[in-house]
């Protein structure tokens, strides 16, 4: 399957797109049609892990109405939005430097569940995971994920 071509994308997602696959060419080949929630323009890569991980869902970077960018792992994302106050590159930078964080695996995503169903996600750097577990109250799992599998594990409360 061919991807998307790039050049259908608006305005925001091509000069994103231009930085993302300057520093990670391999997510160029991962690029999908925009999904429901999109609009079209809208950029949607979905990296399956390599690594034998877990991960439930694959590695998501999208963007969204043409001025916000949001990367997924596993059950939890989060949004890196170019507002008036902010400034284009300073986010795109931030979205940059998370999608090398979760590759370092400086950035993990813990998990909540809960009689067999998500109650919440989040994410946060390796050395937090200890401190979350300890505050999880009894009968919830705690599900524990990053890109590579270091940190891999889950713990029942």
């Amino acid at each position: 399957m061919t991807p998307p071509a790039t050049s259908r994308l608006n305005e925001l997602s091509q000069r994103f797109t231009a930085l993302l696959f300057a520093r990670f060419s391999e997510l160029e080949r991962h690029v999908v049609a925009p999904r429901d929630f999109q609009h079209d323009g809208d950029l949607y890569i979905e990296f399956p892990c390599p690594f034998p991980t877990e991960l439930q869902w694959p590695l998501c970077i999208w963007t969204e109405r043409g001025r916000e960018v949001s990367i997924g792992l596993d059950a939890c994302h989060t949004h890196f939005t170019c507002s008036r106050d902010a400034v284009e590159s300073d986010i795109f930078a931030e979205a940059l430097a998370f999608l090398d964080d979760i590759f370092a695996e400086r950035i993990v995503v813990i998990s909540f569940v809960s009689d067999g169903r998500l109650a919440g996600s989040s994410f946060h750097p390796p050395e937090e995971i200890e401190a979350e577990i300890a505050q999880t109250p009894p009968g919830i799992l705690v599900r524990v994920r990053s890109w590579r599998g270091t940190y891999l594990r889950d713990h029942a409360a």
